[in-house]
């Protein structure tokens, strides 16, 4: 029972292409004494994918060790990926959206941290506040503390721009498959320079 248990739970996943789609064969009836009485030679199961979250806390975990507050924008950009794999008609909105949550947070985190660029006492709860009601400002900011390449930035101000006009604006824009991997990795590489995350 372990063993179809265990294979049951493998395949959980994708139990269309690899259970269901065999219809038909004969079912043999055995009683568990005469099962005790052999051994039972049975094909290797099946091996498990680690889950690209997973993977990603793996390859970072020493980094989320020293910077605790990493392990959120680590998972988020994991979560991307889960997104992208659904069936929605909208993914690519709501992977642009969180996205964008992302950068902006990890962008928040680098500047509480950092306390040896950017002192406590000169960012306070309503310093911060007022800072990041223009996202631009941010960047300005962290730009004059940390060298992150002009395209980076670039594409970092134009996404940000689509995500306003995506929430803010009447009509509803489209989102190209493009997009959502242009974005992620200007938002993995900007998490590399600022905490040394990485995410390959």
């Amino acid at each position: 029972m372990s063993y179809f248990s265990s294979l049951s739970r493998r395949l959980k996943h994708d139990w269309t292409k690899k259970v269901f789609r065999y219809g038909t064969g004969e079912m043999e009836v055995v009683e568990p004494g005469e099962i005790a009485k052999r051994r039972i030679i049975l094909p290797p199961l099946p091996k498990v994918n680690k889950p690209k979250i997973e993977k990603l806390k793996a390859t970072n975990k020493s980094i989320i060790k020293q910077k605790p507050w990493t392990l959120g924008l680590v998972e988020a950009m994991g979560a991307v990926d889960v997104i992208e794999r659904q069936r929605f008609e909208t993914k690519n909105r709501i992977a642009l959206i969180l996205l964008d949550s992302n950068f902006e947070i990890a962008l928040k985190e680098f500047i509480v941290h950092r306390h040896d660029l950017f002192p406590p006492n000169n960012f306070s709860d309503a310093v911060l506040l007022k800072l990041f009601k223009n996202r631009n400002d941010v960047i300005d900011l962290i730009e004059k503390n940390v060298a992150i390449p002009p395209s980076l930035i670039s594409r970092s101000r134009h996404y940000y721009a689509m995500r306003n006009k995506l929430i803010h604006e009447r009509a509803t824009m489209q989102v190209t498959d493009s997009d959502i991997e242009n974005y992620r990795e200007t938002t993995q590489k900007v998490m590399k320079i600022l905490f040394g995350l990485r995410f390959s």
